[in-house]
């Protein structure tokens, strides 16, 4: 009986062996990356989502506070400051005043508290963000040398210069509109970690509250300017446009905490995606803290 015996050289297995093993770590790598895509269409698409609503909720409160900050700061609430009042009045007035100030604190630190982290983090990430973060500064600049310059024109003359306060107030509005447009969108369009977006969702409640407590203020005093002067009625109609600009702006605010605000139609998609926007490790680029 004749028995074939194959011999096979140690140094060709050991050179078939790691071409076996490069095929196994290849198939390895092409089935995390599969892996990765799947995760990612189906668990990163929604968490995108959800941060751009939260984005989006966020920003438009911030607008609609700094809109009825706006108004009640407005100089045409101080003009009745001089009147006499009945001293049965004093009370009520004492009170508008009062829900307009702690409105205007509550909202004003629970903005700054939930949104300087948002503009660090927006900042840091998105270099395209840090020009429209500069434009408050500069749009408060000309109200700044409005001002000073009508300081030095009273100082002067004892007289108000011609442009008061048309002029100052119109730059105050118009700087408003646009430091919260640059703000809203430098937000918007920045990659932002969900913890400091969450952190803002929370407080975005208290700076409705600020608003709520603005408004019934605002509200209590003209009541009680009705009540204290007997043209008061008439002195009311020329305040009734702020006072709508600001229910509307509480009405947003509102609907914006309770409701789901949908991102603006500019933004990309939730299924315009691509593998380029993950790392390594498989997270979106937009989803990181």
């Amino acid at each position: 009986m004749i028995h074939t015996v194959h011999y096979e050289p140690q140094s060709q297995r050991q050179r078939f062996e790691p071409r076996e093993q490069q095929g196994n770590d290849l198939e390895r790598r092409q089935v995390d990356l599969l892996l990765s895509l799947h995760l990612r269409l189906n668990l990163g698409v929604p968490r995108r989502r959800t941060s751009r609503s939260i984005v989006a909720r966020v920003t438009t409160i911030f607008a609609a506070f700094m809109g009825a900050f706006a108004l009640a700061l407005s100089p045409y609430w101080t003009q009745a400051h001089g009147i006499q009042t009945p001293p049965m009045l004093d009370a009520l007035f004492g009170l508008a005043g009062h829900l307009v100030l702690a409105g205007a604190l509550l909202g004003v630190g629970a903005v700054l508290l939930g949104g300087i982290p948002l503009v660090i983090s927006a900042w840091r990430t998105s270099p395209r963000s840090r020009f429209l973060f500069l434009l408050p500064i500069l749009a408060s600049l000309p109200i700044i040398a409005c001002c000073l310059l009508s300081a030095f024109i009273m100082l002067l003359s004892n007289q108000p210069p011609p442009f008061f306060p048309i002029l100052p107030v119109l730059l105050f509005y118009g700087g408003t509109i646009v430091s919260t447009s640059a703000i809203n969108r430098a937000i918007r369009q920045a990659r932002i970690a969900d913890t400091w977006l969450r952190f803002a969702n929370q407080l975005s409640r208290l700076v409705v509250l600020g608003m709520v407590l603005m408004l019934i203020g605002v509200v209590l005093w003209g009541v009680a300017l009705a009540l204290a002067v007997p043209g008061g009625v008439a002195m009311l109609v020329y305040r009734l446009p702020l006072a709508f600009g600001m229910l509307l702006a509480v009405m947003v605010a509102l609907w914006a905490s309770i409701f789901q605000v949908q991102p603006p139609a500019s933004q990309p998609r939730p299924h315009d995606v691509s593998p380029s926007e993950l790392d390594s490790s498989g997270e979106p680029w937009g989803d990181r803290g």
